[in-house]
């Protein structure tokens, strides 16, 4: 007699397994890989926090990955073994029926096969596409039937009012604007940094000069950031040199860039009000300060794009 299958559940822990590391948050999951690596004196890559989750996303991945396995077995598409599945009419089938039932959470349930479909795949070894290439179409066809489905997350942020991506072209025209206005040589200088950088206004203004490592060429952004979540930002070496001379009389706990405005709230208030300026003067509607960071979180992704860097490899620390 043949050898049995672990259970469904047992084979999707099995799956989860390898991509796993339990923790109370993300986060704190992230630090704690850090810190085993530290300690084993191995070198700390974020393409390897990639597979790093918290408990909330494991059980949230577990319950929903069973309930697609069960609904694949009871619809003729499964197998003894996960991997073996008929995954690519299975999903399909699945995200349909969700549709129909009314089901709101329809992105949730996507990213949780997503993530999946990844263990499957590095568990197992086989190829495995859960969700369909065109889920897209379909909930916009339920749309169109009167079905209401709330917008992801993506859907959200490509509608927000003020959102988007400037070219090269218009960061030439809204600097040079920004720089013939009254204190323009500071907002101008605090504006680029933003923009090299990926700053949000509250890391930009409250940025040290103790908070650069010119030797690596990083920046450590410690204040301001969301969620008290530090990190480290790769700086070019033409924008490093530029750097160093904005630094060089500097003192080490002096702020970077120096703006108008005694407290922080009004330093980022007025360079949000040099950059609109600027914007309105050019034509551009759009004039989210907060537009710097998707502009620049864009170009990076082209910047691996091309260099063949599907997924981001940044050394972000040595052991």
């Amino acid at each position: 007699m043949g050898r049995s299958a672990p259970s469904r559940k047992r084979q999707i822990e099995m799956a989860l397994k390898g991509i796993t590391k339990q923790g109370i948050s993300k986060h704190q999951a992230k630090e704690e890989y850090r810190a085993e690596a530290r300690a084993k004196g191995e070198r700390i890559l974020t393409a390897k926090t990639n597979y790093i989750h918290s408990s909330k996303w494991y059980n949230n991945v577990l319950n929903v990955a069973q309930r697609y396995i069960k609904f694949a077995d009871e619809n003729g598409f499964g197998h003894k073994y996960i991997n073996s599945y008929n995954h690519q009419e299975a999903g399909v089938a699945f995200f349909q029926d969700l549709i129909n039932r009314g089901v709101k959470d329809l992105q949730g349930t996507a990213s949780a096969l997503r993530k999946f479909s990844d263990a499957v795949e590095k568990r197992f070894g086989n190829t495995v596409s859960i969700v369909p290439s065109d889920l897209r179409g379909m909930i916009n066809q339920a749309r169109a039937a009167g079905k209401k489905i709330p917008m992801s997350k993506q859907e959200r942020l490509d509608s927000r009012e003020g959102y988007r991506v400037y070219s090269k072209e218009e960061m030439s025209r809204i600097m040079k604007h920004v720089w013939q206005q009254k204190n323009g040589d500071k907002y101008g200088v605090a504006i680029r940094g933003m923009s090299e950088l990926g700053l949000r206004a509250k890391e930009c203004v409250k940025l040290q000069v103790r908070d650069i490592d010119f030797n690596s060429g990083r920046v450590y952004l410690r204040y301001g950031t969301k969620g008290k979540r530090e990190r480290w930002v790769p700086i070019s070496k033409p924008y490093l040199a530029e750097l160093k001379n904005i630094c060089a009389n500097k003192g080490q706990e002096d702020i970077v860039y120096d703006m108008p405005g005694r407290k922080w709230e009004n330093r980022a208030k007025n360079t949000w009000s040099s950059f609109k300026k600027a914007c309105k003067v050019n034509g551009i509607e759009q004039h989210r300060i907060h537009n710097l960071r998707a502009t620049w979180a864009t170009n990076k992704y082209y910047e691996f794009r091309e260099k063949g860097m599907i997924k981001c490899v940044w050394q972000v620390e040595n052991s």
